[in-house]
């Protein structure tokens, strides 16, 4: 048996803490989908040593996201999923050593698919009514993604959606949940394909730092202007 994939993205909703919402998404996510989501994600975890350096660093700067996994660990618990805390933890930040070459080289990052992703934002006199309005599609088939809308206990309400729900993309693999446009409560808008080419940081500077998703998620929850989010 193969589970077909939505023809339209589900809205999980979430509410409370970290630790709460955590709980929350994992039991949402099996109503949704089924056990097999996180069953496949059972065992994920190779490298216990690399995956702890990347879960230090966002232990530092996002440690929100380590509460949401430790109640997504005991979700699956108790639904009888043997998916460890260190499998959840990985879909998020990954257990590999980063990239220290470009694509195609000994080290570096995997063979990006071919060209994708479309999207548009307009706002100010751009728009009808003067409102910013934000959109965008990889182009591609629909994977099994959902869209988050959370009520924190601490921070700003947001709406996000990655582009799947356990963190990879098809033909692309881990992508540590990045996806599409979120917007919080108080305006401020995250577009992932508004920023230009990939890979501008020299590669002196590339390194262990806060993943796409994590940094997101982030800054939708505690920042209200996009000074903020570049500061935080």
């Amino acid at each position: 048996k193969v589970p077909m994939v939505p023809d339209i993205t589900p809205v999980i909703v979430l509410q409370g803490s970290s630790y709460e919402m955590g709980y929350q998404y994992a039991r949402q996510l099996v109503e949704i989908f089924g056990k097999w989501i996180m069953e496949v994600k059972t065992g994920y975890t190779k490298d216990t040593e690399e995956l702890q350096k990347w879960i230090d660093i966002h232990q530092e700067h996002t440690p929100e996201l380590i509460d949401f996994c430790n109640g997504w660990a005991d979700a699956s618990a108790d639904l009888g999923i043997n998916t460890s805390l260190q499998d959840i933890l990985s879909m998020w930040v990954g257990q590999k050593q980063p990239a220290t070459y470009y694509l195609n080289s000994k080290g570096g990052i995997p063979e990006l698919p071919p060209l994708a992703c479309s999207a548009i934002a307009a706002w100010n006199k751009a728009s009808k009514d003067g409102q910013l309005y934000a959109a965008a599609t990889g182009d591609h088939d629909m994977s099994y993604q959902v869209t988050i809308a959370a009520y924190p206990d601490d921070g700003i309400p947001f709406i996000y959606t990655s582009f799947e729900a356990t963190g990879s993309l098809p033909t692309v693999g881990p992508n540590w949940f990045f996806g599409h446009p979120g917007m919080n409560r108080k305006g401020l808008c995250y577009v992932h394909h508004g920023g230009g080419p990939k890979m501008l940081e020299p590669i002196d500077k590339w390194g262990y730092g806060i993943r796409r998703g994590a940094s997101v998620l982030h800054n939708l929850r505690y920042c209200s202007t996009i000074d903020q989010a570049l500061n935080k």
